[in-house]
């Protein structure tokens, strides 16, 4: 299945989670098996109309749950559903370009591409901390602001909160090869509990090198 077609206009996050994931995910599970050695799990959750939708990415395949499961997430994302449209229309931009250089890397480095281990998540497991995200483009009236909560479902109580301000075309600069990792310093404005962004760069850095190259 192509993105272009699960992120159309007038897509609901129900459609969108429940039906069109699993068939993202079905058709780029090779994919997932080269690049991941565990099982993962991410959560969305829209707080202006409360709904949650689970997604556990396995070998075998993918499930959907609109709700929280048993076992935790890597990370939940908390936003709004009236911010959603906008939201899909600029990720649009972004993704597509990036899973063809996604797949481009994978075609030249196979062989030394790093994946996700059990080792980085139990070190990732250690931190509490949510990455509020602002996140602004041309022609949006307001920005689009999401929460980024690593472990859980919900930021637990004196949770390090590090804020960070960038905007789509960062984001599309970066999926097109225009700029790399290593310049998002330059693009981001950054503010809060730094030291939670500077950990959870060096884990980043530690188990996926390649993150620094400008290639």
């Amino acid at each position: 299945m192509k993105i272009e077609d699960a992120l159309k206009p007038e897509v609901s996050p129900y459609v969108f989670f429940t039906e069109y994931v699993p068939e993202l995910f079905e058709a780029r599970r090779e994919l997932f098996c080269e690049s991941s050695e565990v099982d993962v799990i991410v959560s969305v959750y829209f707080s202006d109309t409360d709904a949650r939708y689970t997604c556990e990415f396995r070998a075998d395949g993918c499930t959907v749950e609109c709700d929280e499961m048993i076992d935790f997430p890597v990370a939940t994302i908390i936003g709004n559903e009236s911010d959603w449209e906008d939201f899909k229309r600029h990720m649009l931009e972004i993704l597509v370009p990036l899973e063809r250089r996604a797949n481009d890397y994978r075609d030249r480095a196979a062989a030394s591409m790093s994946r996700l281990t059990a080792e980085f998540l139990e070190q990732l497991e250690r931190f509490d901390g949510v990455f509020e995200c602002t996140l602004t483009a041309e022609g949006l009236d307001a920005p689009i602001e999401v929460e980024l909560v690593l472990n859980d479902y919900d930021a637990p109580d004196g949770a390090a909160r590090l804020r960070l301000g960038a905007s789509f075309e960062t984001g599309m600069a970066l999926a097109t090869g225009e700029i790399f990792p290593t310049d998002l310093p330059d693009r981001v404005r950054v503010g809060g509990e730094l030291s939670l962004g500077l950990e959870i760069g060096g884990l980043l850095l530690k188990h996926f090198p390649e993150l620094e190259s400008r290639g």
